[in-house]
């Protein structure tokens, strides 16, 4: 009689455990609230805290006015360059180039221009309007 008592305590052990493991993983799949937009997590081009790889303030430099030059060319307005208020950079495979800037007519324009080893400039972010850190 213990000899099949033994085993069967065993196997009903063996059982609850894995009926809570199943109940452990189907909760993993179910679906989390999904975050609005409201609560976004601030960009990381605006973190003050300065990490390896990422953004960091960066002076008005011939190569930032240059890459500048090259989102202004694809810009569908006649609006004329005023100033550049903010530059954040981000060493890559060549430099990122996150610029804010204001035109003649006092409209706030952000973009994110990328140039390569080479030299060469190419968008990552056309200019769009508003606030480069909002």
């Amino acid at each position: 009689m213990k000899r099949f008592l033994l085993p069967l305590f065993g196997l009903l052990a063996l059982a609850g455990c894995d009926q809570q493991t199943q109940t452990e993983s189907t909760k993993a799949l179910e679906p989390t609230a999904v975050v609005a937009e409201t609560d976004a997590v601030p960009s990381p081009i605006c973190a003050s805290e300065l990490m390896p790889g990422g953004w960091q303030a960066t002076e008005i430099t011939d190569e930032a006015k240059e890459a500048l030059k090259s989102a202004l060319a694809q810009m569908e307005s006649n609006a004329q360059l005023k100033d550049i208020i903010d530059v954040r950079s981000q060493v890559v495979n060549g430099v990122n180039y996150a610029i804010e800037f204001e035109m003649a007519d006092g409209s706030i324009w952000n973009a994110i221009i990328y140039r390569s080893l080479e030299g060469d400039y190419s968008l990552t972010q056309p200019a769009k309007q508003g606030k480069l850190c909002e």
